[in-house]
């Protein structure tokens, strides 16, 4: 699962790694846990940019899931390019079933679109390669250990965008 941090401020004088989310990417970072706790899409393990506005999409998500008792910062996924993106997820998978990355753009939506090649539904991988919004969530299914992840390996079976939501009173 590959999750954009939801939408963050931007306070004057605030470091890009430490702007904080905005109310309104606050509200999307709980719809979007709601959503996945619903769904099922339970992680085993976490890796998460260090930047507060990754942070707090994480703290946002996680109450609404099962306990994740393997949660990791990782701060080579902050200015992550997608390469390095899929070689952290290769090393930082170990032995975990379900995986969630939580991280920035352009290399969350990159990843997802070369993960998922032309897999999936149509109206979701249209959807995904038009716009990877803040708070959006792809999921990818993909069998095989971490190593073996390469362009094209995966399965798209969802595309999770918080405006998708408000129609549903998921908001």
């Amino acid at each position: 699962m590959l999750l954009r941090h939801a939408k963050s401020d931007r306070p004057s004088g605030t470091a890009d790694i430490d702007r904080p989310l905005s109310e309104r990417g606050r509200r999307d970072a709980a719809a979007i846990g709601r959503v996945m706790a619903e769904r099922g899409l339970q992680p085993e393990t976490v890796i998460c940019s260090p930047s507060a506005r990754t942070r707090e999409t994480l703290d946002l998500v996680l109450p609404r899931l099962a306990p994740v008792d393997d949660v990791r910062f990782v701060n080579e996924l902050y200015e992550a390019d997608e390469a390095t993106l899929l070689a952290l997820v290769k090393l930082e998978g170990k032995e975990a079933g379900a995986l969630l990355v939580i991280g920035h753009n352009p290399s969350i939506e990159q990843a997802a679109l070369a993960l998922a090649g032309s897999s999936g539904p149509d109206a979701d991988r249209d959807a995904m390669a038009g716009k990877y919004p803040t708070a959006a969530l792809a999921v990818l299914d993909f069998d095989g250990p971490w190593s073996d992840l390469r362009p094209g390996a995966a399965v798209l079976r969802a595309f999770i965008r918080p405006r998708d939501l408000a129609g549903h009173g998921t908001l």
